[in-house]
C-alpha cells in the first residue's frame, strides 16, 4: 500500500512512520485469519497544504453556515 498524508502548515494531521508500521502490523493480524492477504508498504507520502488539510474548518476560521 501507499499512504498519503495530508498535513497542515502548523503540522496538524502528521503521522509517525512508526504509528503508519503498528497500523499496518494491525492489519496483517486482522486479514491473516484464513484470508491469505497480506500488506506491505510500498511507500509515504507527506503533502503540506492548508486547503487540501481543511485546516479552515479544523480551527474553526472557517466560512460560516
Amino acid at each position: 500500500m501507499f499512504i498519503h498524508i495530508i498535513i497542515g502548515s502548523d503540522g496538524v494531521g502528521d503521522v509517525s512512520n512508526s504509528q503508519l508500521m503498528n497500523q499496518i502490523s494491525i492489519l496483517n493480524v486482522n486479514y491473516a485469519d484464513g484470508e491469505n492477504l497480506t500488506f506491505y508498504l510500498a511507500g509515504i507520502s507527506r503533502t503540506i497544504n492548508d486547503s487540501w488539510r481543511g485546516i479552515e474548518e479544523l480551527t474553526g476560521n472557517g466560512p460560516t453556515q
